[in-house]
């Protein structure tokens, strides 16, 4: 306790930073950084540093985020490559298309056992570039934990961000997620091919969060993904009526258990065991474990999510779902889920506004399409 106060003090002294919360967010959209290295053996890093970095701010009311998915969604429509977005106007037109105000675009490079992380921030609205707001930072690769936690202070403090002494506490908690740098290498990996979000992707980051939790056998967060990775292959399964469910559902199961005992405390631990155990029925427990995580993080909107899935029983207005909402008005998932949710009560008006809504975000969402025609088609 009393090192998380010396913390909170240090830096509220270090920073000037305010205590209350602003009417008005950053919305911060963390693009893939480029890997300026001769070698390529730290690839890896070109999506580690953001999901990082989206990681340690996620906790921090004052910076919304977006999303990953919707992010490589755009990238993938706009058919930008990672060196297409050195250019200024391709890095642009993916912030607008994302709703951003601000736009992050770093690069990386390695020599020896050490690196090299700059981040160059540009203002979507003008295209202008923000030379005041560059970042640098160098030290070990062992110590990259401890660079990303500085980077996200720094970024807090070039932009004035107003941050609370409990948002300090968790930034600093979730800092670090691994000792072992093979362990992040093969964890990264994994979420690469768990954000393919098919039944392919599921079974690769398997086989490489079995290899993470190999090299770190206490790696909470990696067990966890683990246990969400099965439990999404056996939906799939179930849904086409193949073999395999029991044996995935039986997996999944199995990493709860060291997921709980490595990850307590952890906010995204408790997070994804809740999605877990609500897929596998077990609404008591996953509900304690949404709290949990709320209690961790109470900013973030996935979480919120979660547990209106668990608790709202489908109902639009409920103050789960309009937390989360409240937290990101942007996010073409909540604005997705809102129109579902008022297409099952037949309130369509609602359903398209907000379905209308989440196009303007993510065009290509195959989830708002269905949506789309099951209202059109209701409606007769």
């Amino acid at each position: 306790m009393l090192r998380r106060a010396l913390v909170c003090l240090i830096v509220l002294i270090g920073f000037s930073l305010s205590v209350t919360y602003s009417e008005e967010k950053m919305r911060l959209a963390i693009l893939p950084f480029s890997n300026v290295s001769e070698s390529t053996d730290f690839g890896w890093l070109s999506t580690g540093i953001p999901e990082s970095l989206t990681f340690s701010l996620s906790s921090i009311h004052n910076i919304s985020l977006v999303e990953r998915i919707q992010l490589e969604s755009i990238l993938e429509e706009q058919e930008l490559s990672l060196s297409d977005l050195a250019d200024e106007s391709s890095a642009v037109s993916v912030g607008n298309l994302s709703g951003a105000d601000t736009l992050l675009v770093g690069s990386f490079q390695i020599t020896g056992n050490r690196v090299l992380i700059a981040l160059r921030f540009t203002d979507v609205s003008s295209g202008e570039v923000l030379t005041d707001k560059t970042l640098r930072i160098e030290g070990e690769l062992e110590e990259i934990f401890t660079l990303y936690k500085n980077l996200s202070y720094g970024i807090i403090e070039k932009f004035q961000v107003q941050i609370t002494p409990a948002e300090i506490v968790r930034l600093e908690d979730q800092s670090e997620i691994t000792e072992s740098l093979k362990a992040y290498e093969y964890f990264t990996l994994g979420k690469n091919q768990y954000y393919k979000e098919s039944e392919e992707g599921y079974e690769e980051a398997a086989g490489y969060l079995q290899k993470a939790v190999a090299e770190d056998n206490e790696f909470g967060l990696a067990y966890a993904y683990l246990s969400l990775s099965y439990q999404k292959m056996a939906l799939l399964r179930g849904q086409s009526g193949r073999g395999g469910y029991s044996e995935y559902v039986e997996k999944a199961s199995e990493y709860i258990i060291p997921a709980r005992e490595y990850g307590e405390g952890i906010a995204q631990v408790h997070k994804i065991l809740a999605e877990v155990l609500y897929l596998k029925g077990d609404v008591i427990q996953a509900g304690r474990d949404v709290q949990k995580s709320l209690y961790l993080n109470p900013m973030d909107v996935e979480t919120w999510l979660i547990k209106w899935r668990i608790k709202g029983k489908g109902n639009p207005e409920h103050p789960d779902l309009l937390r989360a909402l409240s937290l990101d008005p942007e996010s073409a998932e909540i604005h997705i889920t809102l129109g579902k949710a008022y297409a099952r009560k037949s309130f369509f008006p609602e359903a398209l506004f907000h379905f209308t809504k989440a196009f303007d975000r993510d065009p290509r969402n195959i989830a708002l399409h269905y949506g789309f025609a099951e209202v059109y088609q209701d409606m007769g």
